[in-house]
């Protein structure tokens, strides 16, 4: 995972399970220092997920899907009842260059889950 971090940019690396154990894996498994550590704590996600009370497999898995969602989407979670304005943006032709890999959006994208 760290040569994979610097071989390429990324922008969304998640752990399932507790930060103990997500710093554990980085210093004694993968061999992170502190330094290189604190330089990764913006695509660290750990532990993976939004935060609405998922319990079952099922709802943990949305809850991950949406944390991947929000990421490549930069956005951050909200009530869509809370949200200004409309619903839908300029990202909708964003959307569809995703659904559509041959277009300029699609192209750009990293190979990691697509994000």
């Amino acid at each position: 995972m760290a040569r994979l971090y610097c071989s390429q940019q990324v922008s969304y690396i998640g752990f399932l399970g507790p930060k103990s154990r997500t710093e554990r894996i980085l210093h004694e498994i993968v061999k992170i220092d502190s330094t290189r550590l604190e330089s990764l704590r913006d695509v660290i996600y750990s532990p993976i997920g939004l935060d609405f009370g998922a319990e079952t497999a099922e709802e943990v898995a949305v809850s991950i899907a949406a944390e991947l969602l929000a990421v490549r989407n930069r956005r951050s979670p909200q009530f869509l009842r809370d949200k200004p304005g409309a619903i839908h943006d300029n990202r909708l032709a964003a959307s569809e260059e995703r659904r559509n890999p041959g277009t300029a959006a699609g192209a750009s994208m990293r190979p990691i889950c697509g994000i």
